[in-house]
């Protein structure tokens, strides 16, 4: 459900300098917990950052693979991903860094973003920790709800998320973030 009104809740933190400020999902806290990524597979995280204005999208390769990383933006649908709302390219994944897509600064709906990826190869990525199961849910009392996921070939962004995307508490769902502009 979409926040609106006046008493919609703004962005914690608010801008206090802190440059880069980088944003995690409300499911996945960022450690150095590693996986290594199933290629063929798309990964939605929701992240909820009212007007946040954002301009990059990353994530971290620990262990380069051949291949990339396509990486995007897409609208809440009812608690699940919806429409395609940017798809930010494709992110080399050969060697180990912090890579990042960039693009024209947008400011996040009132709403849940889900955060994404699509892996074309199997590099070891940071995959953080599993939190908050008040977001997805748990799978039981050890299976809490990272993400998630569908098969997705490797490629541009569907314009729309998997009908029927299924829960994902695996050490391979990969931690996104997106950088404040």
């Amino acid at each position: 459900m979409p926040l609106s009104g006046a008493g919609s809740l703004p962005y914690v933190g608010g801008d206090q300098g802190f440059t880069p400020r980088y944003w995690f999902p409300a499911t996945s806290i960022p450690s150095g917990t590693t996986g290594v990524v199933v290629a063929g597979r798309q990964h939605w995280l929701p992240l909820l950052a009212p007007g946040l204005l954002v301009d990059r999208i990353g994530i971290n390769v620990t262990v380069g693979a051949a291949g990339g990383c396509r990486l995007g933006l897409y609208a809440n649908d009812r608690g699940k991903p919806g429409k395609l709302i940017v798809d930010a390219g494709a992110v080399d994944t050969s060697a180990a860094a912090l890579v990042e897509a960039t693009f024209a600064a947008l400011r996040l709906p009132n709403d849940w973003v889900w955060l994404s990826s699509i892996f074309e190869g199997a590099p070891t990525v940071s995959v953080g920790t599993g939190a908050n199961p008040q977001v997805l849910g748990a799978t039981s009392f050890t299976g809490v709800a990272k993400g998630l996921n569908a098969v997705q070939a490797y490629g541009a962004m569907p314009a729309n998320a998997a009908a029927a995307p299924t829960v994902a508490t695996a050490s391979t769902t990969p931690l996104i973030g997106v950088r404040k502009s």
